[in-house]
């Protein structure tokens, strides 16, 4: 039986690329494919291998009323150093989205500038739960994203910082003030960039990582002293449960007494109603590029990293039955609660249930239209292979 669950956007039909296709005026599944390569092109120089060059020129001519076009096109010159060229792309897709219905994606002055806003702490629940964010620039450019750590007081008092960040001295200041920290967590192996000072600063704490750090080669060097969901030693009220069946095998953290889900990678959100909040350029585009339009739900490329879809689902039946009132993810500035935390355990159920016979459809023709993915894909597998072989032991600390 043929698919007709999109590609381009997960969760959705074939028919709902039709109002994309409309608002991008020409066919959404073309876009979208120009915007992967794009995207990745740029900020996975390490991983993709694409002629950006190409896919920028192709978007430009193709969807030449559109303002995200022009975005991307901004996007992919500024990342080649052409700054005249990109602010000229700016200042053409700012003109076509006065009164366009996705006016929003478009960056503000600050944003383009690159400006890093100063790190705040922010009390989630009274003197149980706090967030701060953490601002680097985008592989490539210029442009400005962030990774969202969790601060979490334990019932004896000690403090867990969960997807932990780079802290500002003026925010580590009023951490300690907090309490102290005795655990660290880092829940995925892509994120490794804030781990040695976070040893620094804190090196009395129990540093945890995931068991792919190990492999994976960008963070197999680090030296962790336990692994999440192994031998973590964190305290009873945390369940640790790591995504099976995925080439992002990411740790998910529950905190009972606060109902807490503490996510890494765990679905992503692209809202329009949180522009003054998020206030992130590089992300809306980023999650448009790959089929999030204000809504939350699996980026596109998703598909093609679940390995073994029977042990993800299961993986994902064991975080749905959590009975977690919030989601504190960590690449959202904002905490998800009510609606929004709905509609995501409405995608996680989502993917759940998917068939097998679908999923395998969909990943075939996603490598269909992105071949060369496919071969980044098999090339990396094998990168990580032999990282494997060559891996340094965790250094446990029992």
């Amino acid at each position: 039986m043929k698919s007709t669950e999109s590609i381009f956007m997960l969760g959705h039909q074939f028919c709902d690329e039709a109002a994309v296709s409309e608002l991008m005026g020409g066919s959404a599944a073309r876009f979208f494919t120009l915007a992967h390569r794009i995207m990745w092109g740029v900020a996975q120089t390490d991983l993709v291998w694409v002629d950006v060059e190409a896919a920028r020129a192709a978007v430009v001519k193709e969807y030449e009323q559109s303002p995200v076009a022009h975005l991307l096109d901004a996007f992919a010159c500024l990342a080649s150093g052409r700054q005249d060229l990109a602010d000229a792309a700016r200042e053409r897709a700012a003109s076509l989205a006065e009164g366009h219905p996705l006016a929003w994606i478009c960056p503000t002055d600050a944003e383009w500038a690159g400006e890093i806003p100063d790190q705040t702490l922010e009390e989630v629940i009274p003197g149980r739960l706090w967030r701060t964010r953490a601002w680097y620039q985008t592989q490539g450019t210029r442009l400005r994203s962030s990774s969202t750590g969790t601060l979490v007081r334990t019932d004896p008092g000690d403090l867990a910082f969960l997807n932990a960040v780079a802290l500002s001295d003026a925010v580590a200041a009023r951490i300690d003030q907090l309490g102290e920290v005795r655990w660290l967590t880092t829940g995925s192996k892509a994120h490794s960039i804030y781990v040695p000072g976070l040893v620094g600063r804190y090196p009395h704490a129990r540093n945890l990582g995931v068991a792919g750090h190990a492999t994976h080669p960008a963070s197999r060097h680090l030296k962790f002293d336990g692994v999440l969901g192994v031998d973590d030693g964190l305290p009873n009220e945390f369940e640790v449960l790591i995504l099976d069946g995925s080439e992002m095998p990411d740790a998910q953290i529950f905190h009972g007494p606060t109902r807490t889900l503490v996510s890494t990678h765990l679905a992503g959100s692209n809202l329009k109603s949180e522009l003054q909040r998020e206030s992130d350029f590089f992300g809306r585009l980023y999650g448009l590029a790959f089929g999030l339009i204000d809504d939350v739900g699996w980026l596109a490329y998703q598909t093609i990293l679940w390995t073994d879809l029977p042990a993800l689902q299961r993986s994902l039946r064991r975080v749905l039955a959590w009975d977690f009132e919030r989601i504190a993810s960590d690449h959202n500035d904002r905490v998800f609660e009510h609606d929004i935390k709905d509609r995501i355990r409405e995608v996680l159920d989502w993917t759940a249930q998917l068939e097998p016979g679908h999923h395998r459809r969909m990943v075939a023709r996603f490598f269909w239209y992105q071949p060369r993915f496919l071969y980044d894909m098999l090339r990396y597998k094998l990168r990580t292979r032999a990282s494997a072989r060559n891996a340094p032991l965790f250094v446990l600390d029992f």
